[in-house]
């Protein structure tokens, strides 16, 4: 089977319903036909035939009775001066078809015929419907009008016949459009390793070409993106192994000279090689730890308890601030027992955090932590009493090596904190919120916060680290698509 336009479907389509009202037309009106030569149906003209028949019968016997009116028919019997005697009419009806009848000579009305006929001492008035009859009566009972049932029965028929069409066509469409849209889907997801198979269906052929070139594309770019990373990581890591065997040498070197007799510029300057390669020593363990945050394996996530996770930060949240004698206020507040985190990486994340807000708040100050739970998600509210973010820390803070701040910043920040919390908090698909303490009390947490306080630094900062609680099969897809 070739591949077909989208204006022959519709063409088709067309043509299908023509052709079926054609075959109900048909078949309907083969069927009426059929009920008037078998006389199952009464025509108009062929009442109108049989009532002048009956006519000359009714005016000639001697009693009016009911097996003498023809079938299709109901009667009036009257006085001649037009009182009611009998019939098949309602009583109730009877003056109004006198009147219309006899007094006023009408032959018909809205819906009816009207035949009069004249007897010696009586007056016999025949009422038929302008239409079609069935001759059973009993079906004349529930249908009056046989050319009306007809009509009614080849619109039902036509209308199934439309939805049965629609529904087949829509069925077909929707089956290429079902490839189309889980094509998308895909390459939105950054699912690449799959093949598109054709609909046969020549427009949305063209548009599954189109995202076939872009998923090449996309995929070429993403592997050499990936292979980048890769390599730079790489060199990172072997630049930073590299630089410790000859560091490790000049610092054990400047240790030995410091051993020996000196005079005091020369162990000034020995002194100056020492502190100068713990410094390096620093920086190097600092590339470390971006090349560890830039790497892309995947989250080893695991149910934890919640309680001994939040036991060993407490401690070491402590110990922190125990050496820079600041004081600690710890408050828990959540629901959920387990969740399925990466321990290792949050807990460093947070520890990073808890270490930044410790060096830049005074001796004698305090430190906040607050773990909550809000809309299925776990808050690490982390605020202390220093001079609070600036407005430049509170947009960029968040990125490797930002050194803008310089209230915040000291010799031996380098600052990696706050990126290796942004980082970790993104790959458990929560995120991370930079902001400034408004006098005493904290605001709650929300994004516009992050921009909307000016930079303030009356209170100090607050750092909240957002976590949702999913369920395991989103933890999974997470970390399939990362």
């Amino acid at each position: 089977m070739g591949v077909t336009k989208l204006r022959s479907i519709f063409m088709r389509f067309i043509l299908f319903l023509i052709a079926g009202a054609g075959f109900i037309v048909v078949l309907n009106l083969g069927l009426y036909l059929y009920g008037v030569d078998t006389g199952h149906i009464y025509p108009l003209h062929k009442m109108t035939a049989e009532m002048e028949q009956a006519k000359s019968k009714l005016q000639t016997v001697n009693e009016i009775t009911d097996d003498i009116i023809p079938s299709f028919s109901k009667y009036a019997l009257y006085t001649k001066e037009g009182e009611y005697i009998r019939g098949s009419v309602k009583a109730k009806d009877a003056p109004s078809i006198w009147e219309r009848a006899v007094q006023n000579k009408q032959i018909s009305s809205s819906s009816f015929l009207y035949t009069v006929i004249n007897r010696d001492q009586e007056v016999v008035v025949l009422k038929y419907l302008m239409t079609a009859q069935f001759h059973n009566p009993v079906v004349q009972r529930f249908i009056p009008s046989a050319d009306l049932f007809v009509i009614l029965v080849a619109l039902l028929e036509l209308l199934i016949l439309l939805l049965c069409v629609s529904y087949s066509f829509g069925s077909y469409f929707k089956k290429r459009m079902d490839t189309l849209l889980t094509v998308v889907q895909k390459v939105e997801h950054q699912d690449l390793d799959f093949e598109i198979k054709k609909t046969k269906l020549f427009e949305i052929d063209q548009l599954l070409d189109a995202l076939e070139q872009m998923r090449q594309a996309l995929k070429k770019s993403l592997s050499e993106q990936w292979q980048a990373d890769k390599m730079r990581q790489e060199q990172i890591s072997a630049l930073a192994h590299d630089l410790k065997t000859p560091l490790t040498i000049i610092r054990g070197n400047a240790e030995l000279l410091s051993d020996t007799e000196l005079s005091d510029e020369q162990r000034e300057y020995a002194d100056y090689i020492g502190g100068s390669s713990i410094q390096v020593q620093t920086y190097i363990q600092t590339l470390m730890e971006v090349a560890r945050s830039w790497d892309s394996y995947p989250l080893q996530f695991s149910p934890t308890s919640l309680e001994p996770f939040l036991a060993e930060l407490e401690n070491q949240a402590k110990g922190l601030c125990f050496v820079q004698h600041i004081n600690l206020e710890w408050e828990c507040q959540h629901q959920s027992l387990r969740i399925d985190i990466d321990r290792h990486l949050l807990m460093r994340a947070l520890v990073n955090v808890v270490a930044n807000a410790v060096e830049h708040t005074p001796a004698g100050g305090t430190i906040a932590i607050n773990v909550d739970e809000q809309d299925n998600k776990l808050l690490f509210i982390i605020t202390d009493t220093g001079n609070g973010f600036s407005d430049e820390a509170l947009k960029y803070g968040a990125e490797p090596f930002f050194m803008g701040d310089s209230s915040r910043h000291s010799k031996s920040h380098f600052g990696i904190g706050l990126f290796v919390a942004h980082s970790a908090c993104q790959k458990h698909g929560g995120e991370l919120i930079l902001e400034n303490r408004s006098g005493g009390e904290c605001d709650g947490v929300s994004e516009s916060s992050v921009y909307g306080n000016g930079g303030s630094k009356s209170g100090g900062g607050r750092v909240t680290l957002v976590v949702p609680v999913y369920k395991r099969s989103l933890i999974n897809r997470i970390n399939e698509i990362s």
